[in-house]
């Protein structure tokens, strides 16, 4: 993961895993996320802001094309019944 392939605005969202480390190429540095309670692993950043990091965020759904203003017929999408609740977790590291 560079830079470059998140400075155009775009997200970067990945299926199929319930951890992920970023280490940096500079030294001993990295950050790990457990996730396993999501479905999905986002990586993002504002270039706008001129931000010198980049976001790292579990999700339990995305939107897909037409899908992003539609929550009834969204795919991927957590259903709860009303009344009923559920707890997501996920684990941070700095090493």
């Amino acid at each position: 993961l560079t830079k470059k392939k998140l400075h155009d605005g775009r997200t970067l969202v990945f299926k199929g895993s319930s951890s992920v480390k970023l280490a940096s190429d500079k030294g001993g540095r990295a950050v790990s996320v457990e996730y396993s309670d999501f479905d999905f692993i986002g990586f993002w950043q504002d270039p706008a802001a001129g931000a010198d990091y980049v976001c790292v965020e579990p999700w339990s759904g995305i939107p897909l094309g037409d899908e992003i203003e539609n929550f009834e017929t969204r795919s991927y999408m957590e259903r709860l019944a009303p009344g009923e609740s559920k707890t997501f977790e996920y684990t941070i590291k700095f090493e």
